[in-house]
C-alpha cells in the first residue's frame, strides 16, 4: 500500500487530509531537509485533520511519506519547543499517536519508519525524555524514536 491509499483508507483523514510534497507542514516544511525531493510521497496535518474528533486529544503534527527500497513509510513529526513542560506533552502526543495508530490508523502504522521530535535544541532533552518514558524503560517502548533538531529524509 502507498503513502498516499493509506492516508485516503484512514477514518477521519482522507483523500482532504493528503497533501504533495511537504504542503501540509505549511512554515515547518522548512525543518525538514530531504536528498531526493522525489521520493517525498506527501504528507499530512494530523493534528488539523483530527482536531475535529478529537478538540482535546494530545495529538500527534505530521505524518510525512517516503519512499525507500522502492517502498513507502512514513516519518512521523513533532515539532516542539524545547521547555519542560514541552517534555510533558511530548510523551503524551508520542503516547496518543501509539493509541491512535492501533484501530484508526492501522494502514498507516504498517508503513511507520520513525517518529521523529523535532527540538531547536535536542540534546539538552534527550536524557529528561528518556527518563520520563512512562514505560520505565526510556523511548525503546516507542520503538524508533530520533530527537533532532532537523529531520533528513
Amino acid at each position: 500500500m502507498t503513502f498516499r491509499e493509506a492516508v485516503h483508507a484512514t477514518p477521519n483523514l482522507g483523500p482532504d487530509a493528503f497533501r504533495h510534497g511537504l504542503q501540509a507542514l505549511g512554515a515547518d516544511s522548512a525543518r525538514v531537509r530531504c536528498a531526493n525531493p522525489r521520493k517525498l510521497k506527501g504528507s499530512v496535518d494530523v493534528d488539523a485533520a483530527l482536531e475535529p474528533i478529537d478538540r482535546h486529544g494530545h495529538r500527534w503534527d505530521y505524518a510525512v511519506g517516503h519512499e525507500e527500497s522502492r517502498q513507502d513509510c512514513i516519518y512521523w513529526v513533532e515539532i516542539h519547543e524545547a521547555s519542560d513542560h514541552g517534555t510533558t506533552a511530548l510523551l503524551q502526543k508520542l503516547t496518543w499517536l501509539k493509541h491512535w495508530l492501533t484501530p484508526d490508523g492501522r494502514r498507516l502504522a504498517d508503513l511507520t519508519k520513525q517518529y521523529v521530535l523535532d527540538f531547536e535544541r535536542p540534546h539538552n532533552f534527550a536524557q529528561d525524555l528518556s527518563s520520563r518514558a512512562p514505560t520505565g524503560a526510556g523511548w525503546s517502548g516507542f520503538g524508533r524514536t530520533q530527537v533532532r533538531a532537523r529531520i533528513d529524509c
